[in-house]
């Protein structure tokens, strides 16, 4: 590996005008993580982004190549455009937020407060770190916490346009826009985003969020899970169902000690999608009845995904932050 200077790593971002790489810049900015050189890339240049009081420029990634000057290249892409940079291994560690939409791989699954510092090995130039879900991180930590390892679990995740990208929060807000107007109009094979409920790829979806929780959770059986696609801009909303059994009356405690979580108490009113927006916890509200119990989940899907990213370089040890994470 080369040496990193004194100013820290020369980073990279791929994806930098999508929802997870804006959110990647900002937290860079907040959490005074140093670095000698920042550089972003997206599908095309002609942009500048605004970061730390300056305009930064974004250029187009041509080819793989194109990193090899860098020493840590966040991966804020589709999952095919992921794969092509990673196959040829272009020199920077790769840190593959992409692999949040499939089961995970024989690299390393970088999930704070669940893996270890140590887990992720010695990961330097060339290698790889892959970033997992945030709905399967949020099931882990709330499973793990209540320490439900025998209880059924049944869940539904809600995911926002967001969840799917900045293309997707563009159309869903043209679609309303022109629903409202009595003028939508959709081109062929399009979805219909606005004001209608879809399950398009969430088996897809759901065995890849399922097979992550198990792999963070092994002991804890795999749970009956089903992704649907709601019409909201942002954020990302889990229910889960479990049978109360005589452990359930210490869940609360539980949960309000519970890593990343938030605990919203039943007596206050339970928390929406806009109270998640800009969270780096999990907001949970519990209810409990004799024949169950329901938890209802609330997280910032892009937030969270950028975080995981970036507590994945600050474990590879290329550059501390000002405020530990």
């Amino acid at each position: 590996m080369s040496a990193v200077g004194e100013r820290g790593p020369r980073i990279a971002i791929v994806g930098a005008t999508g929802t997870v790489g804006s959110q990647l810049l900002e937290l860079i900015e907040l959490r005074g993580f140093s670095y000698a050189e920042l550089q972003l890339f997206a599908g095309s240049a002609g942009k500048s982004v605004e970061h730390a009081g300056r305009s930064l420029p974004v250029y187009e990634l041509t080819r793989p190549g194109d990193l090899s000057a860098f020493d840590i290249a966040f991966l804020a892409v589709p999952a095919s455009v992921a794969r092509e940079i990673a196959s040829s291994r272009p020199g920077p560690l790769l840190i593959d937020l992409s692999a949040a939409g499939r089961p995970p791989s024989k690299f390393p699954l970088a999930a704070p407060g669940l893996v270890a510092r140590e887990e992720l090995g010695a990961p330097a130039r060339g290698g790889l770190l892959e970033t997992p879900h945030p709905a399967a991180h949020a099931l882990a930590v709330v499973i793990g916490t209540l320490n439900v390892e025998e209880a059924a679990l049944a869940v539904t995740i809600l995911e926002s346009a967001s969840a799917n990208g900045i293309n997707e929060v563009e159309r869903l807000v043209r679609q309303t826009t022109d629903a409202l107007s009595g003028r939508l109009g959709l081109e062929e094979d399009e979805e219909q985003l606005a004001f209608n409920v879809l399950s398009t790829d969430a088996a897809t979806r759901a065995a890849a969020i399922r097979a992550q929780v198990v792999r963070l959770l092994p002991k804890t059986p795999a749970p009956s899970l089903r992704v649907v696609r709601v019409p909201a801009l942002h954020g990302t909303a889990i229910v889960v169902h479990l049978s109360a059994g005589e452990a359930s009356s210490q869940w609360p405690a539980r949960l309000r000690s519970g890593p990343g979580l938030l605990f919203v108490e039943p007596e206050e009113k339970p928390p929406t999608l806009a109270d998640a927006l800009g969270q780096e916890a999990i907001l949970v509200s519990l209810d409990c009845a004799e024949e169950g119990a329901t938890l209802w989940c609330l997280l910032d899907a892009p937030r969270l995904a950028a975080m995981f990213a970036l507590w994945a370089a600050e474990a590879a040890g290329f550059a501390p932050t000002s405020q530990g994470s």
